[in-house]
């Protein structure tokens, strides 16, 4: 092939594909094994204080909601059942239970609960401070703080729980200084409460396991690639005796074929089996 005065050969044209082949694929699993080493070293950094600054766009339900940027927030991993997810005592010596995403039976009359006040007084007395069915994400503007807000059934108390992003915490944790009046505020601490690319339910994203795939492609395509490179220029091969290991790889599929004949007799001879202990006549027989 003669291309602007320079001649070249059909090896040298081999030669050039495969090494930007090589080129290519040693790139990609060189980026892939870069992002490992981030997603890694990502869980050492700093908490961040603020769920986030976006807005919720759409609330998906009672626990997740879709941001203006395009990520989601999603508590579902937190939700308890039959009972409350978190029972903090607080400084004015109420106990305050919080569930989200699932109603919890706060008090005889309020069974939509998601957050209630206990306090035990001779006996245990319950106050409805939030219902499931009202939940509604907001954010604070002076801070861009965004929290899940909750009206009690009878629509006299109101309950703001901040989301405060947390991807450093192994356990989520609420806390509260109680309520003021008719006003609770609670801060729940969680990684949970962090943005993510999906919302949980669509899974979405590479996990670990399409990683793993992606480097072990690369790594076969790297070693058939270099492995042709070795046996044209290091031992002068040609054709397919550049394939290294040639030899098992055109023994493979009649190895795989004996594998499958093996299976086939194996689970053929097991049902045979088990029809001449059934008592009945076997398949062979008839």
């Amino acid at each position: 092939v003669h291309l602007n005065g320079w001649a070249f050969k059909g090896d040298d044209i081999l030669y050039l594909i495969v090494m930007n082949l090589l080129y290519f694929n040693l790139r990609l699993l060189a980026t892939q094994l870069m992002a490992v080493l981030i997603t890694a070293t990502s869980k050492a950094s700093p908490p961040t204080v603020s769920a986030a600054a976006a807005v919720c766009a759409e609330q998906l339900s009672s626990c997740s909601c879709r941001l203006t940027d395009g990520q989601f927030i999603d508590l579902s991993p937190l939700q308890s059942t039959p009972g409350p997810a978190f029972n903090y005592k607080a400084a004015d010596g109420y106990t305050y239970q919080f569930n989200p995403c699932l109603p919890f039976q706060c008090s005889s009359g309020q069974t939509d609960g998601a957050v209630c006040q206990e306090m035990l007084r001779i006996i245990y007395t319950y106050t409805d401070f939030g219902a499931q069915k009202s939940a509604k994400f907001g954010i604070d503007p002076t801070n861009s703080q965004l929290y899940l807000r909750y009206l009690s059934g009878d629509s006299t108390r109101t309950t703001t729980v901040n989301l405060v992003c947390d991807k450093n915490s192994a356990e989520s944790s609420v806390s509260t200084q109680g309520a003021s009046g008719n006003q609770l505020t609670m801060d729940l601490r969680s990684r949970y409460a962090c943005p993510t690319a999906t919302d949980g339910s669509n899974g979405g994203g590479m996990s670990g396991g399409d990683v793993l795939l992606i480097i072990f492609f690369c790594l076969v395509t790297v070693y058939l690639l270099a492995g042709i490179l070795f046996n044209r220029y290091s031992r002068q091969r040609s054709g397919l005796q550049m394939v290294p290991n040639l030899e098992f790889w055109m023994s493979l599929p009649g190895l795989a074929a004996d594998g499958a004949v093996f299976t086939f007799l194996e689970l053929k001879r097991l049902l045979a089996g088990r029809c001449r202990r059934g008592g009945g006549e076997s398949y062979d027989s008839i």
